[in-house]
């Protein structure tokens, strides 16, 4: 095998690697969906003190839906609670309907996106 032929053979096996291990890592969930089953209808907020963003998402969910639009649980106040949900970082937007988990979001979504999920509800 010629030398130019072994650069080609090494260039498209790394190709071929990197493009797989692209697709698996965009197919890994950054956050497993929470375990809500048996909530209120409607969307949760969770939370932390300790959190930079949670300000952020809070300040989105009343522009998109309002002072009353959703529920906030914060870890502060009820650790246990988001223990057993599952939630592994906050913030995380979750809407329930029809006693589970039908849309989730970790970080702060965007107002636009949060309004168009309300429609859907």
């Amino acid at each position: 095998m010629d030398d130019w032929q072994l650069r080609l053979v090494i260039v498209v096996v790394a190709a071929t690697m990197t493009a797989g291990l692209g697709r698996a890592w965009r197919r890994r969930p950054l956050h497993r969906r929470p375990r809500l089953e048996g909530w209120d209808p409607g969307f949760v907020l969770f939370t932390s003190a300790a959190c930079s963003s949670c300000a952020v998402a809070r300040q989105r969910l009343q522009t998109a839906l309002g002072e009353g639009g959703y529920r906030e649980v914060k870890w502060e106040d009820q650790p246990e609670l988001l223990k057993s949900a599952g939630v592994e970082a906050v913030p995380l937007v979750a809407l329930v309907k029809g006693g589970r988990v039908a849309w989730w979001r970790a970080g702060a979504p965007r107002v636009g996106i949060l309004r168009r999920v309300a429609r859907r509800r």
